[in-house]
């Protein structure tokens, strides 16, 4: 993959400190701009998954299509509060942000539960922020969810949501849970989809 078709116009800070670092140390006249487009060509290729993924991430991944998902959990599910904490919701974005896509998606859950840009319904919204992104790239979240028995995927949002589970955690969770899917390639469709077939889940989540 090269830059080129390497869209998302965001990739995480520390490859920059890195590629800064070894620009500081060169005994050499090197054109800045070619030696980054190299560097991060080198990254992505080395990447164990391909970053494709990163092409589509604007289609979920932007302020007003997570607070779209947060207004559609409010208006089917109960909820003590539709207020809004904080409006920044970009930071939770721009922090998460891996060239690997569980990385990438177990980070977001991570921080969206530290930052918790809402007064409710915060571990319901990542939930299918989370799934619907991997719905878009042929993959969807399977969760154990009973109406009458407390499950151990339950339990894991709960515990995210007070800050129990670290990335890696989250990350080994999400790997369990994830299997393959044949996408619609429709955003709203699928944010649909994943409300439909995690409705059990959402009810739980909301007591």
């Amino acid at each position: 993959m090269t830059l080129t078709s390497w869209r998302t116009t965001k990739i995480p800070e520390y490859y920059f400190h890195q590629i800064e670092r070894i620009i500081s140390q060169s005994t050499r006249y090197v054109s800045v701009s070619g030696f980054i487009r190299q560097a991060i060509e080198e990254k992505l290729s080395l990447t164990k998954r391909p970053a494709e993924f990163l092409l589509i991430k604007d289609l979920v991944f932007t302020e007003s299509r997570i607070k779209q998902i947060h207004e559609i959990i409010c208006s089917q599910f109960e909820v003590d509060s539709k207020e809004l904490l904080k409006e920044d919701i970009k930071i939770i974005i721009d922090k998460s942000l891996d060239m690997e896509l569980t990385s990438f998606l177990s980070k977001f859950m991570y921080n969206f539960a530290a930052y918790h840009p809402f007064k409710d319904g915060n571990k319901r919204t990542a939930l299918i922020t989370v799934d619907t992104f991997l719905r878009l790239n042929n993959q969807k979240l399977k969760l154990n969810a009973k109406k009458n028995v407390e499950t151990e995927d339950e339990l894991f949002f709960w515990h995210n949501s007070t800050q129990q589970k670290t990335v890696e955690q989250i990350k080994t969770f999400m790997k369990k849970h994830i299997e393959e899917y044949s996408s619609n390639n429709d955003v709203e469709k699928e944010i649909n989809e994943s409300i439909k077939e995690n409705t059990v889940m959402l009810e739980k989540l909301s007591r």
